[in-house]
């Protein structure tokens, strides 16, 4: 009355969804003065074609109050009702508006890492086939359900899923590991008394360590680094004759703390250094066998892996980063750069723009059709990184007579020399030259 502008309600959501309705009884229901609503494309085409656009808000009043007279009689409390419902809305609203800003810093990680424009894709035929099975995997929720740590991806027998589920730790190993105490260790051996470090372990959990020494050498100041995995009384007695005993300092490596081969390495180098505690560490489970010897024996240090990763998944966790610790490589680089892979595979990240997806349903997808020889050559300076690839694909994927077979360190021949089984994967070093 004094001159203001109307304040007006806006109805909104005001599409058709029981089939039953008229598909235009919400706007032609709500016209009216001083009213703003808001149509799906759908609903405002309908409407166009034969809705009716007369200002009936205020003439069905009467009939509309004495409705709602007779339904606070039989019990229907509609301030309760709608007070739910802004509720319902207002979470539904938030979940929606997550879900995006998920989506966006899915999209802001894709083209932050550059990872995907990395890959270069030579599918030929089965081009059309591996792009099914990403829609398939995103319509499977696969990639949110693995980082959920869901074993049902796999299996669907409960004791096996929670089996699964207890070796999924690897997916969020980065943010587990106490950095500060790495770099203490690290810190302790550099431009030390230290020659050698030993590390004294079977299967996956050794692989990855022998990589990253092999890959990126001796560093300055620090102990040269050997690796023990076999129990031939020669190669034993080849390492013993390498170090310099009194001054070596041996990682004891046993997820179950119970290896024999690896008790066996630690009782025999234990007596020779005159079973001096403090040239040992340990990698273990916790409360094993080998974790409470390690105490009695006072060792150097023990450091306690998660229990819910398996050995050869292991490389970002203390049974990869002591060794890097102790042979001086950059750890935080080395987490830099596992975090940016993180990012580029992560939970909202689309299957098609996810390097992690494609690789699998690559692999998946032509080893199903015959090409099940993974033929994996890489440059020059990460040539041993085949070695720990290779078990990582032959053991995980070896199941119930079912696999891939991963060939690392071959000699490249030409395209006639290979049978219609094979499946090349080349990891290049960026500005290396390769093949």
């Amino acid at each position: 009355a004094a001159g203001a502008q109307v304040q007006r309600p806006l109805w909104a959501s005001t599409g058709t969804k029981n089939p039953n309705y008229k598909d235009t009884v919400y706007v032609d229901a709500l016209i009216g003065k001083d009213t703003v609503n808001t149509v799906p494309p759908a609903t405002l085409k309908a409407f166009k074609d034969h809705g009716t656009a007369a200002d009936t808000l205020g003439t069905g009043l009467p009939e509309a109050e004495e409705t709602l007279d007779k339904l606070t009689e039989v019990g229907i409390d509609l301030e309760s009702i709608t007070n739910q419902l802004q509720v319902d809305g207002v979470a539904l609203f938030v979940e929606a508006f997550e879900n995006l800003m998920a989506q966006v810093d899915a999209k802001r990680d894709v083209l932050a890492t550059g990872v995907i424009e990395k890959q270069n894709l030579a599918l030929g035929t089965y081009e059309e086939d591996v792009k099914v099975a990403l829609k398939k995997l995103e319509a499977d929720l696969t990639n949110k359900r693995l980082w959920a740590k869901d074993g049902s991806l796999w299996k669907d027998q409960p004791t096996i899923v929670a089996k699964i589920e207890n070796r999924l730790g690897w997916l969020d190993v980065p943010a587990s590991m106490d950095v500060p105490r790495l770099k203490a260790l690290q810190a302790s051996v550099k431009n030390s008394t230290v020659t050698d470090v030993v590390l004294l372990g079977m299967g996956g959990s050794s692989l990855a360590p022998e990589v990253l020494y092999r890959t990126f050498g001796r560093q300055e100041g620090f102990p040269a680094f050997h690796m023990l995995d076999s129990t031939d009384p020669t190669q034993i007695l080849a390492l013993q004759n390498r170090i310099n005993l009194p001054t070596s300092l041996f990682i004891v490596a046993s997820k179950s703390g119970g290896t024999i081969e690896t008790a066996s390495f630690h009782k025999y180098f234990y007596g020779l250094t005159g079973n001096n505690g403090a040239q040992f560490i340990a990698i273990t489970d916790p409360d094993t066998p080998m974790h409470r010897l390690a105490q009695e024996q006072q060792f150097k240090d023990i450091f306690v892996n998660p229990p819910d990763i398996g050995g050869r998944y292991s490389a970002l966790s203390y049974f990869g980063l002591v060794p890097a610790a102790l042979i001086g490589l950059d750890l935080d680089r080395l987490l830099a750069e596992a975090t940016r892979m993180v990012k580029a595979c992560g939970k909202n990240i689309p299957a098609v723009q996810n390097p992690g997806m494609w690789l699998g349903a690559i692999m998946g997808v032509l080893g199903q059709q015959g090409r099940d020889k993974v033929t994996l050559l890489t440059s020059a300076s990460i040539s041993t990184l085949g070695n720990w690839i290779e078990q990582l694909v032959a053991e995980s994927t070896g199941k119930e007579g079912k696999g891939l077979l991963p060939v690392a360190g071959m000699t490249v021949g030409m395209p006639h020399d290979y049978a219609s089984d094979r499946l090349f994967i080349y990891l290049k070093v960026e500005g290396e030259e390769g093949n």
